[in-house]
C-alpha cells in the first residue's frame, strides 16, 4: 500500500492506493470464516490480516512494476485543511480598551486571533479566552523589546497570518510645551513603543504574512500624528510618534503592496480608555464601537490598493497626511 505523508501542511487530497488484485481476496473469506467456528479465535483473525497484508503488497509491487492503475480511495485531511483556509489574526495591546475589543470581534468573525497583552495581572482576556478557547490565544508581548517581539515570532503556532492589527501604544506626557522642562527620555520611550514597537512586530511578522490570503497590516495611528493638521504647541513624544508611525506604514506598504497586500493607518477616535492611567470619562466612544468601526472599514468597505495606504479615521473618513 502507497500512503502519501498525512503530515500535509498545504492541506491537500491523501491518497492510499490498494490494487484491483484486492478482489483476489474476497472468495477466501467465507472459507476461512467457517472454519474457524461461530467465535473466530484471534489467530484467525492474525492469519486472515496477514494474508490480506502479503497480497496487497505483492500485487501493488507487481501493478506498479507493470505500469498499471490501482483502485484509489482518497482520504481528506480535516485538521490540516481547515488550517489551510482558517483566517488568523494578531492583534497588540489586548489588555483592555480597544484591543481587547478587537480582539473579541475578531473571534466573532470566525479568526483565529494571537491577542497579545503585556501585564499578566489584567483578567478580561484571560475571561475572552475562556469564551472563545478555540479562537482566542493569549500571548505575551513587549512591543518596545526586541527579544519579546522575536520569542513571540519564533513561538507563534499559526500556519499563516491575514491580518496584523498593531494597537498598542502609551501617550507619555500631553502638557508638554517648549518652554518646559521637556522630558526627552519619556519621548524616546514613547517613539520606542509606538513607532519602533510597531515596526518590530511588523518586521517579525511578515514571512507569515506573506503566506497569508489579506496581508492586512493595520496600524492605530492617531490624528495627532498628521503633518497638515497640526495645531498643537506641546505634547511632542506622542505626535512625534504617530507622525513616524505613519511614515513606516508607508514603507512597509510599499513592500506589501507588490506582493497583493495593504496597509492601513487608523485614527480609532476619541475613545473611553485607560491610556491616561485611569478611565477617560470625557470621551464619547467605546472600545466596542471603535472596534467595529475600524474592523468595517478594513474587512467590509472595498479599498483598492493604491500607491499609499489609506489614513483614514475608525468609521473610514479619510484624514491629511
Amino acid at each position: 500500500m502507497e500512503c502519501f505523508p498525512f503530515s500535509n501542511p498545504g492541506g491537500k487530497s491523501v491518497r492510499c492506493r490498494a490494487p484491483q488484485y484486492l478482489s483476489a481476496v474476497l472468495p477466501v473469506i467465507p472459507d476461512l470464516w467457517k472454519q474457524s467456528g461461530p467465535y473466530p479465535s484471534g489467530s484467525a483473525f492474525f492469519l486472515f490480516g496477514t494474508i490480506c497484508i502479503i497480497i496487497i503488497v505483492k500485487s501493488e509491487r507487481k501493478r506498479r512494476d507493470q505500469g498499471g492503475a490501482g483502485f484509489q480511495w482518497t482520504f481528506r485531511v480535516k485538521q490540516t485543511e481547515r488550517m489551510r483556509i482558517m483566517k488568523y489574526a494578531l492583534v497588540t495591546g489586548c489588555d483592555h480598551g480597544v484591543g481587547l475589543a478587537l480582539a473579541a470581534q475578531l473571534a466573532e468573525r470566525g479568526y483565529t486571533t494571537a491577542a497579545c497583552r503585556i501585564n499578566p495581572e489584567e483578567r478580561l482576556i484571560d475571561a475572552l479566552a475562556e469564551k472563545h478557547p478555540d479562537r482566542i490565544l493569549v500571548c505575551f508581548l513587549d512591543i518596545s523589546d526586541n527579544r519579546s517581539v522575536k520569542a513571540l515570532a519564533a513561538g507563534l503556532p499559526f500556519p499563516h497570518l491575514d491580518l496584523l492589527i498593531n494597537n498598542a501604544g502609551i501617550l507619555g506626557r500631553m502638557e508638554d510645551g517648549p518652554e518646559e522642562d521637556l522630558d526627552f527620555d519619556l519621548m524616546q520611550k514613547v517613539i520606542n513603543t509606538n513607532a519602533l514597537g510597531t515596526l518590530r512586530v511588523t518586521a517579525a511578522m511578515l514571512s507569515l504574512l506573506r503566506k497569508g490570503q489579506g496581508k492586512t497590516v493595520v496600524n492605530l495611528s492617531s490624528e495627532a500624528g498628521s503633518i497638515q493638521d497640526c495645531e498643537r504647541t506641546g505634547w511632542f513624544g506622542y505626535c512625534m510618534s504617530k507622525a513616524a508611525n505613519n511614515m513606516q506604514g508607508v514603507l512597509i506598504h510599499n513592500t506589501l503592496r507588490q506582493e497583493g497586500g495593504r496597509v492601513f493607518q487608523i485614527h480609532p477616535g476619541h475613545v473611553a480608555t485607560y491610556m491616561r492611567g485611569h478611565l477617560d470619562t470625557t470621551a464619547k466612544i467605546t472600545p466596542e464601537i471603535s472596534a467595529d468601526g475600524i474592523l468595517k472599514t478594513v474587512l467590509d468597505e472595498p479599498h483598492e490598493i493604491g500607491d499609499r495606504p489609506l489614513f483614514l479615521d475608525y468609521r473610514g473618513k479619510e484624514l491629511p497626511w
